[in-house]
């Protein structure tokens, strides 16, 4: 994915990683949660 990625956007776009999840937690609009999902991940993210 990032390979693809890095021939179509700036590099500064680019993630550093790229995780799979199996569902996108959402707010009660229906809007994704992003806070949740950083809550989940920040003990991988700050590796």
């Amino acid at each position: 994915m990032a390979y693809w990625l890095g021939s179509r956007v700036a590099k500064w776009w680019l993630p550093d990683r790229i995780v799979f999840i199996d569902q996108i937690p959402k707010t009660g609009t229906g809007k994704f949660d992003k806070k949740v999902v950083r809550d989940q991940y920040a003990d991988l993210l700050m590796d």
